[in-house]
C-alpha cells in the first residue's frame, strides 16, 4: 500500500518568508521599519517562497521500506543580493524582482531499502543452513534517487549602470531554450552552433583616431543567422534582460548500497558494506559561461563536470 498526503491543494503554502523585525534605536525613537508605510514597502520586496509539497507517508511491507518527497515551488526575491542589503537602484527596487538564486522549480527525492530474498525460508536458497545460510541471509539493498531542477542564472556583461552589468536583449533569445548537451569536447548549454561571439555595435561609434576603435573590447552574441540577440546596454542605462533569466542544468543522481550485518556471539557483530555513488555514472553538469564578452559563451567548463561513479567498501567489527 502506498499513500500520500498533499499538503497544499488549492493555494500554495508559504514555506519561508523573511521579514525585517520591528526595532527601536537607543534614544527610543521609532525605527523606519516601525513606520507602517515604510514597513509595507520593504515587505513587498523581501524574499518569499511558495510551494506545493507532496510528501508521501513512509511505506513498509515485509522487510522493505520506501519514502519519497516532491516539491514544486517558486522562490521570488526583490533584493539585489541574498541578504537584502543591496539593490540596483534603491529608489526602484522592482528592478531587482526575480527568482531567488536558491529557487528550484522541481525537487524529487526517493529512498528505499529492500532485504534480498536469500537465505532460509526465502525465495533463493530457502533450504540452506549452517555457514552458507549465515553468509547469504539478511543482505539489504538500499538506494537514494535525487532529481532537481537547475538554478536560475543571469547573463552578464560589462557594468554600465551603478555597478550592474545586465545585457540588452535585441533579438530572439527564448528563456526555455537551454539544454545541456555532451559533445566530443566540452558540454554546451545551448545547441551547438546556435550562438557565437561578435563585436558589439557600440564599437562602431568609437572614434578611429589613434586606433581607439580597435581598443573597444565590448562583445555581443549573434545567432546562427548572424542576427545580434544580446548586446551591451548604453553607458548609464540598465539592460532590459532581467536577472535569473534562464534555468541552468538540473541534476540527477542515483546512489545504492548493499550491506549485511552478522552477529558473532552475544556482543560482537561484523558488518560488510559496499557503497556506490552515482552508480549509473550519469554526468552532473554545472552552470555554463554566460558572459557575453567571452568566446566560450554557453560552454560548460571542465571543472563544472562532476559525477564520476565511485565505489567504496567497508568492513566494520563491533564489540
Amino acid at each position: 500500500m502506498f499513500t500520500s498526503n498533499l499538503v497544499s491543494t488549492l493555494t500554495p503554502s508559504v514555506v519561508n518568508e523573511f521579514r525585517f523585525g520591528l526595532r527601536r534605536n537607543v534614544s527610543g525613537n521609532t525605527h523606519p521599519c516601525d513606520i507602517p508605510e515604510v514597513r509595507d514597502e520593504l515587505y513587498a520586496y523581501l524574499p518569499k517562497v511558495n510551494g506545493y509539497p507532496l510528501i508521501p507517508q513512509p511505506t513498509s511491507f515485509a522487510d522493505n521500506k520506501l519514502q519519497g518527497t516532491y516539491v514544486w515551488s517558486k522562490s521570488i526575491s526583490g533584493c539585489g543580493n541574498s541578504t537584502c542589503t543591496a539593490w540596483v537602484n534603491v529608489l526602484d527596487r522592482s528592478l531587482d524582482r526575480s527568482l531567488q538564486d536558491s529557487h528550484r522549480a522541481h525537487d524529487f527525492r526517493i529512498n528505499g531499502a529492500w532485504e534480498l530474498p536469500f537465505g532460509p525460508d526465502r525465495m533463493v536458497l530457502g533450504g540452506s543452513s549452517g555457514v552458507l545460510a549465515r553468509l547469504v541471509e539478511r543482505w539489504q539493498l538500499s538506494w537514494i534517487l535525487n532529481m532537481t531542477s537547475g538554478a536560475p542564472l543571469s547573463l552578464s556583461s560589462t557594468n554600465t549602470y551603478i555597478g550592474s552589468g545586465r545585457p540588452r536583449i535585441v533579438g530572439p533569445f527564448p528563456k526555455d531554450q537551454g539544454k545541456a548537451t555532451m559533445t566530443a569536447a566540452l558540454p554546451v548549454y545551448f545547441a551547438p552552433g546556435a550562438y557565437r561571439l561578435t563585436t558589439d555595435p557600440q564599437c562602431a561609434n568609437v572614434t578611429t583616431l589613434q586606433a581607439t576603435r580597435t581598443a573597444c573590447t565590448l562583445g555581443a552574441i549573434e545567432d546562427s543567422q548572424g542576427r545580434i540577440v544580446l548586446q551591451h546596454a548604453v553607458p548609464g542605462t540598465l539592460g532590459n534582460l532581467g536577472e535569473n533569466w534562464i534555468e541552468g542544468p538540473g541534476s540527477f543522481r542515483f546512489d545504492m548500497r548493499a550491506s549485511k550485518t552478522g552477529r558473532i556471539g552475544e556482543n560482537k557483530s561484523v558488518q560488510v558494506r559496499m557503497d556506490a555513488r552515482n552508480i549509473l555514472n550519469h554526468p552532473i553538469l554545472g552552470n555554463p559561461n554566460l558572459n557575453i564578452n567571452n568566446a566560450n559563451f554557453g560552454q560548460i567548463p571542465a571543472d563544472a563536470v562532476t559525477g564520476a561513479r565511485q565505489f567504496r567498501a567497508q568492513l566494520r567489527f563491533t564489540f
